[in-house]
């Protein structure tokens, strides 16, 4: 299997000769080279321009940065690696002609060498033949060095082939993996990616158990950086490649959105973190790209090669002011010419303090305009108002927004822009991602704000309503001083009904559209929800666990349903819990069916030593527990791991594809599809579909391209949804209202068997569950009796039918747009 498949094209080339240059040298040192050769010299320092600081942590910082925020430990010893070491590119032919001399040691070139070897040749040979096309535009002294490279690896080849097994040649997967198959692409200078074909391998190479190419942490050489321009055009070529498949993926996330395939927040995090696997892929890249001219200057070569091979000329312009040939749009939309375009002559016209205001003057955004169908100059004026509309309002929010909890990568960049003027090629994807999904929701682009809006009427009502509910109870494991967290909740919530950034603009003498930032920007809002459910998730839980509301009920549904004394009624919600949250979570093993094991569970879960159970204990006092009482826990799933992650400052590490690969397997999901095509994700005994739409975008073979890894980490988030969003307050206000219902039956009863002060305060309500068991098994004055938990099922079974009040927290969901199916698992 390719190693690192889950890396960007421009790192599986790098390994790439990383492997050519760690076999050569260390097949080399077996073979006898002379010691003051063998002995590799240390990495010299880059030659390359460095690049200006951005702020953000690399290398060992930046994985130490990680490993910290995505735990909340302390952060670990780093593991220390091998030192790699640089081989010239001039020692490559020498070590080779060493090699096959040394002919005692009887070497044979791997199959992984061949195939990695040939791959390199291929691409870069193709590449550098698609520059002496373009040769006139992209500069002569480019063409001039383009064969060195090559040549070198050539002759690299031709020098080891008597060392090559006969039956290299015959792995079926080789053709396609050196891109040799007569179905896939020719390369034709008019498409300049189409010389990268070679790094789609098939899912036959893919898996083939006989070609394990070692990975980046078996590769003790590094191949000699290149530095020239072919070098930085090449990089710039496979980073775009790169990005042009995020920028589809997030466009296939905000139709699915739209479409109600996807919850909004699963496609805003997906979204976001395709910009961040777009920041770590461009960190290699980026000091070569700099050293050249910087991105914007090397893709406006690009496009005008582009156009000069589709046979237009790039400075033809139609009208006086044009900023292109609008024969080109295609051309210049395609490779996110115009967004860098736009985002340039927003660096220049940007304020260097303060915020400022756009005037119209290149035309306002018609969210009912047909972008398929509209001629060129009007999708271009199109684009070129949307944007521009906008950057005041990332302006705005980035310099004086101070309240403003969380920020998506576009937002920081945009910052980060006007305060440097530097122009990333992360950056430009992030804005034409913008204008795509304006483009995609059209008339619906309102729509994610309405939701987030929605969202925190939620969250401001339940804690509302669970505040008034107690406002006069205490209980000892939640002080009246954890209600500042609460009453913080609630100001959240409350923070966007009013536009702080329409006030902050009108203070600073500009007009401004209400909520224009979160009616244009979806992905801030699904980042909103996203993180709001977690802290509301967390808050609900920590609540729950002071109260054991939801706890102790969740035990009497049990006993209940166990003795049929609610006939044939379920409680919808509680069976949602009991899946979301694990029975694990409520029961010290499987969960109880008798009147003893009632009692015991309820005991165990108040925090009693399952050692007061032994035999011959009787006498003496019961032992608590060393764990304590059981509890309610905080999902601990993909969701979470965004926790934090959208702050303002964004100097944290960004995300690489195997981070993300392992936060999506460390969830536990297992993907397959149904019949028609649908996603279905199942983890644990349950099966859990989600989407109204079907989604037949199946993985392909082997491991998922960093593009096809978004849209596994959508799905995963999506299905996490309704686990994230369940109301524990809303849920807690139910089961107490219920309690409070069995205590007023029970209540008389009660006190024959255990006195007037069975309850020393409202706090201790959910005890009346432990006085039912207690009665079943005869802790108390009187003989065991059944008859307290009948009266409770009776209880319950009318209550949860009063408003189908069983169901509150399921109907919640629905009308946040979050439908739940559970299939259980059935036994052939």
């Amino acid at each position: 299997m390719l190693p690192g498949s889950l890396t960007s094209i421009y790192g599986q080339y790098k390994h790439d000769t990383d492997v050519v240059a760690t076999w050569l040298a260390t097949t080399a040192k077996k073979c006898g080279y002379s010691a003051d050769l063998v002995e590799p010299k240390p990495q010299s320092m880059a030659t390359t321009a460095a690049p200006k600081k951005s702020g953000r942590l690399k290398g060992k910082a930046r994985k130490q940065a990680m490993a910290k925020k995505g735990s909340g430990t302390p952060t670990q010893p780093a593991v220390k690696e091998e030192p790699k070491y640089m081989l010239a590119i001039k020692d490559f032919i020498p070590l080779s002609h060493f090699i096959v001399a040394a002919t005692e040691h009887m070497v044979k070139v791997p199959s992984y060498f061949v195939i990695t070897i040939k791959r390199v040749i291929k691409v870069r040979k193709d590449f550098s033949g698609m520059l002496e096309d373009q040769g006139e535009t992209l500069g002569p002294s480019t063409v001039e060095k383009h064969s060195f490279f090559v040549g070198v690896l050539e002759r690299v080849y031709e020098v080891l082939k008597p060392l090559i097994p006969k039956d290299a040649f015959d792995m079926g997967s080789l053709v396609d993996a050196v891109g040799e198959d007569s179905n896939r692409k020719k390369p034709t200078s008019s498409n300049p990616f189409d010389v990268l074909d070679v790094y789609e391998p098939s899912a036959e190479f893919l898996n083939a158990p006989d070609v394990e190419i070692p990975s980046s942490a078996n590769t003790e050489y590094e191949a000699e950086s290149e530095d020239d321009l072919e070098a930085a055009y090449f990089a710039l070529g496979m980073l775009l490649l790169e990005f042009l498949k995020l920028r589809s993926q997030v466009k296939v996330l905000w139709k699915a959105y739209l479409q109600g395939v996807l919850e909004l927040a699963a496609a805003a995090v997906a979204a976001n973190t395709a910009i961040d696997l777009a920041r770590s892929m461009e960190e290699d890249a980026a000091p070569l790209i700099e050293k050249h001219g910087g991105v914007e200057k090397m893709l406006s070569k690009w496009y005008y090669a582009s156009c000069l091979v589709e046979g237009y000329d790039p400075m033809e312009r139609e009208l006086p002011g044009d900023d292109i040939n609008m024969k080109t749009y295609e051309i210049s939309d395609g490779m996110m010419y115009n967004v860098m375009g736009f985002l340039s002559a927003w660096t220049r016209a940007c304020p260097s303090s303060g915020t400022s205001m756009y005037n119209g003057q290149y035309g306002w955004y018609d969210p009912g305009l047909n972008t398929e169908t509209a001629p060129s100059r009007t999708k271009y004026q199109q684009d070129k108002a949307s944007l521009m509309e906008m950057f005041p309002e990332f302006l705005t929010m980035g310099r004086f927004f101070k309240d403003n909890p969380i920020a998506d990568h576009l937002s920081h960049g945009m910052r980060s822009m006007a305060d440097t003027g530097q122009i990333p090629l992360w950056l430009v994807l992030a804005g034409q991602t913008l204008l795509d999904t304006m483009r995609i929701l059209g008339s619906s682009l309102s729509i994610p704000f309405t939701d987030m809006a929605r969202y925190n009427a939620m969250v401001e009502e339940t804690i509302e309503g669970t505040l008034q509910m107690h406002r006069s109870d205490k209980v000892a494991g939640w002080p009246s001083s954890n209600n500042i967290l609460l009453h913080h909740l609630q100001e959240l919530a409350r923070l966007w009904k009013s536009d702080p950034i329409k006030k902050l603009k009108e203070k600073a003498g500009f007009p401004s559209k209400s909520w224009l930032f979160l009616k244009r920007h979806p992905m801030y809002c699904g980042l909103w929800v996203h993180q709001m459910r977690l802290e509301i998730h967390r808050a609900g839980v920590a609540y729950e666990c002071a109260w054991g509301t939801i706890m102790y009920s969740g035990h009497l549904y049990n006993a209940l349903q166990s003795e049929k004394a609610m006939g044939d009624q379920q409680w919808a919600d509680m069976e949602l819990l009991f899946m979301f949250q694990g029975q694990d979570k409520f029961f010290v093993g499987s969960p109880p069916t008798n009147a003893d094991g009632y009692f015991k569970a309820f005991c165990l879960c108040m925090g009693y030593s399952s050692s007061n159970w032994a035999p011959h204990r009787r006498g003496v006092m019961p032992a608590a527990s060393r764990a304590g009482p059981r509890s309610l826990k905080d999902s601990d799933n993909v969701s979470t791991t965004f926790n934090g992650k959208f702050e303002q400052d964004y100097s944290t590490a960004s995300l690489t594809a195997e981070e993300i690969q392992k936060i999506i397997d460390a969830g536990d999901w297992k993907r397959e599809s149904d019949e028609d095509g649908m996603a279905v994700l199942e983890r644990g005994p349950s099966t859990i579909k989600r989407g109204k739409g079907k989604a037949k975008r199946k993985p392909s073979g082997g491991a998922p391209t960093p593009a096809e890894l978004i849209w596994n980490l959508a799905l995963v988030l999506h299905a996490e949804v309704p686990e994230m969003t369940f109301d524990y307050f809303k849920m807690h206000r139910i089961c107490w209202v219920l309690l409070g219902a069995i205590r007023k039956m029970l209540d008389a009863q009660i006190r024959t068997r255990f006195g007037l002060g069975y309850l020393e305060n409202n706090s201790q309500l959910p005890f009346i569950v432990g006085y039912c068991f207690m009665a079943a098994v005869g802790k108390s004055d009187g003989p065991p009796t059944m008859e307290l938990l009948h009266r409770a099922g009776a209880t319950l079974h009318y209550s949860l039918q009063q408003d189908d009040l069983g169901r509150s927290v399921k109907d919640a969901l629905a009308s946040l747009g979050i439908a739940v199916e559970v299939q259980e698992d059935t036994e052939d």
